[in-house]
């Protein structure tokens, strides 16, 4: 019986080590995957930021044209200069804000290649754990199995005993009427 008991309790301790490595595993597939989920999201962003330069720098070229088309024109415009100047003022201001934000993007480029490289380590770290959850899955599965057949000896084995006590204790009770019966003679 104390066996049973401490088998049973060894197989509790078993299974609580096994949900609380299986839920420190999970946990951890959740975060990568969570942090995989942000990827595409970011592509998408970057790919209308590029869209969004190309329509700039577009935007720009033709401003150029436009700068040069007055440039030709400010003979005959010079009452209007202020008010280009003030254009030009704008467009320089534009044109700085621009290149900030270029910078702004060329910045979240950079982190591209690493995030990448993240990946690949998260996959290669995903494929390790599956190993290891698959070897411990059949380490675990061996033991048990071992501890069952090592259960199933001790069932058997006490069984066998208790026909050789009952049998012991009708030979015992079969004494005890003898030696009343002898007893009752003498």
């Amino acid at each position: 019986m104390e066996q049973e008991s401490l088998i049973l309790k060894a197989i509790n301790t078993l299974n609580e080590k096994m949900d609380k490595g299986f839920a420190d595993i999970k946990s951890e597939i959740k975060d990568i995957r969570d942090t995989i989920k942000v990827i595409p999201e970011m592509q998408k962003d970057i790919l209308e930021m590029k869209n969004d330069i190309v329509g700039l720098k577009n935007d720009v070229s033709g401003l150029k044209k436009d700068v040069s088309g007055l440039k030709n024109d400010v003979s005959g415009l010079k009452k209007d200069v202020s008010g280009l100047k003030n254009d030009v003022a704008g467009l320089k201001k534009d044109v700085a804000i621009l290149k900030y934000e270029v910078a702004e993007i060329q910045e979240k480029i950079k982190v591209i290649p690493q995030m990448q490289k993240d990946i690949k380590d998260l996959k290669i770290e995903v494929r390790q754990l599956s190993r290891t959850v698959a070897r411990i899955e059949i380490e675990h599965g061996k033991k048990l199995e071992a501890l069952f057949d090592a259960f199933s000896m001790h069932s058997e084995k006490i069984d066998s005993l208790e026909v050789k006590v009952e049998s012991c204790i009708r030979r015992l009770d079969k004494h005890d009427d003898e030696i009343y019966y002898l007893k009752s003679k003498i």
